[in-house]
């Protein structure tokens, strides 16, 4: 139904999905997105991998049926992302913070005696 994938907004419509690339690079995926699951409660099962979906009660969706699981295991994606450098731009940002407090403080301190 054109209710799965387009949006009207003010007078104007939206298809509801978009080609998938990373870096400019084309994975040939499809990012499908909040418009396919209007109208679902989604639940994530980090530690099971898995996902379910039900209407909500206001919904004109049916139910959806249960799929096979894929022959072979998604693949495990490595962002790259090291969480240490949370920790280092957490104590940058505070000590950034706390040098910016101290000038306003002496300047104002500073302006405030003359």
């Amino acid at each position: 139904m054109p209710y799965d994938y387009v949006n009207n907004s003010d007078g104007v419509c939206w298809i509801c999905w978009a080609e998938n690339s990373f870096d400019g690079i084309d994975t040939g995926d499809w990012m499908l997105g909040d418009a396919f699951l209007r109208g679902y409660y989604s639940v994530h099962d980090h530690e099971q991998e898995r996902m379910g979906f039900a209407p909500t009660t206001t919904s004109l969706k049916t139910r959806p049926v249960r799929g096979t699981p894929p022959s072979t295991p998604l693949p495990k994606v490595d962002s790259g992302f090291d969480p240490s450098l949370n920790l280092l731009m957490a104590a940058i940002s505070i000590t950034f913070g706390g040098v910016v407090f101290i000038l306003f403080y002496c300047y104002f301190a500073k302006k405030s005696t003359q």
